[in-house]
C-alpha cells in the first residue's frame, strides 16, 4: 500500500487521539524511549515533548528535520539509539537490537511507488 493511501487513516487516528481523555502518563515508571521527527506534520512534535515531560523515566530522541516516517528516513541512527537504550535498560535484549529489523525480501518492504 502506498504511503499516500494511508494518510486519511493516519489523520483520522490523530484526530481521535487528540479527542481522547488524557492518558495517565505520570503512572508509567518503565524506561521509555520516545523517537519523533521534529518536522512531523501528521503528529506534532509537541506530543513527544509532552510524553517526555510526564513520564519520569522517558528519554527523547528528536530526529532533527525528521518527517512522520522518520523510522524509514533515519533507520540507521534510530537502530543505533535503540541499541544504546536497550543496553542501558535491558542488556539481555541489546544484542537483538543490533540485528536488522526486517529482511529486504519483497514481503517485508514498504513500497511507496
Amino acid at each position: 500500500m502506498q504511503m499516500a493511501a494511508r494518510l486519511p487513516g493516519t489523520i483520522n487516528d490523530t484526530a481521535h487521539f487528540a479527542a481522547m481523555d488524557d492518558f495517565p502518563l505520570t503512572a508509567i515508571n518503565a524506561p521509555v524511549l520516545i523517537i519523533h521527527g521534529t518536522a512531523d506534520v501528521v503528529v506534532p512534535f509537541a506530543h513527544a515533548e509532552r510524553v517526555v515531560r510526564e513520564v519520569s523515566n522517558a528519554e527523547l530522541m528528536a530526529i532533527e528535520g525528521g518527517p512522520h516516517v522518520a523510522l524509514f528516513t533515519h533507520l540507521a541512527s534510530i537502530r543505533a539509539r535503540v541499541g544504546e537504550f536497550l543496553a542501558a535498560h535491558a542488556p539481555a535484549l541489546s544484542d537483538q537490537a543490533a540485528r536488522p529489523l526486517a529482511s529486504n525480501s519483497p514481503s517485508n518492504r514498504i513500497d511507496d511507488r
